[in-house]
């Protein structure tokens, strides 16, 4: 059992070191790049030309600042530093916040952000490793979907358990990728549907917090017709 964790431990060590080496520095180099060319031709650029780098400016820096946000998160739980705090938690408030957080980058693809849950669901888990959970399936949602889609988030008590879905519309996942989708020793970096860049570290993360809290996490999708991913929480009793 030792073998099998430092083996579990290399990897993941491995996997850090890989995502600062390559995949934290692309969306820095994409925002000096266009920053560079807005500081320098700003003058001779027409209007359109400067809206579309200040979009491409700001995809860069979401994209950074999620990364380095699911870094910190991840490097917290390795080192034991991740103090966890189950307590009943309202599913309705962890959705609204996570939503909340996204919708600059949803209105950026005119992604509609809708969610179907009773204000009176409660689930006994942490607050903070749920609301990492979610905002990093709400964010994968919105990158592989079409503009103008939905993306639906449901919340539900199924067999004595709080089921959160996530649902888009968008590309799909082939089913050899969707096998190996939460697997930390398997790199599957896509493109979104704006030719956003992703590691795949914000879902090793979300299996790791919602096991940590007790739960479930899957996938199901087709190509081309979209995908759910699904956990579980335990359900709050009184």
């Amino acid at each position: 059992e030792s073998e099998e964790k430092l083996k579990e431990l290399n990897i993941a060590k491995d996997k850090f070191f890989s995502i600062i080496a390559h995949d934290l520095r692309n969306p820095f180099h994409g925002l000096v790049g266009l920053s560079e060319v807005l500081m320098e031709d700003y003058d001779q650029m027409d209007t359109e030309r400067v809206r579309r780098f200040h979009k491409l400016i700001y995809e860069s820096s979401r994209q950074g600042y999620q990364l380095v946000l699911n870094l910190l998160e991840w490097t917290r739980v390795q080192t034991g530093r991740f103090q966890m705090k189950l307590e009943k938690i309202s599913i309705a408030r962890v959705i609204s916040d996570s939503t909340n957080v996204l919708v600059n980058q949803a209105n950026m693809k005119r992604i509609t952000l809708r969610a179907q849950v009773n204000s009176g669901l409660f689930a006994y888990s942490d607050f903070q490793m749920t609301a990492t959970v979610l905002r990093n399936l709400l964010s994968n949602a919105i990158k592989f979907s079409p503009e103008g889609s939905e993306v639906l988030v449901r919340a539900t008590i199924v067999k004595g358990e709080v089921l959160i879905e996530v649902e888009d519309h968008g590309t799909g996942i082939e089913p050899n990728v969707l096998s190996q989708l939460f697997n930390i020793g398997v790199s599957h970096s896509s493109t979104g549907t704006a030719g956003e860049t992703g590691t795949g570290l914000g879902l090793i993360l979300a299996k790791e917090f919602v096991e940590r809290n007790h739960g479930r996490i899957w996938a199901e999708s087709q190509v081309g017709k979209g995908s759910v991913f699904s956990f579980t929480l335990p359900l709050y009793k009184l």
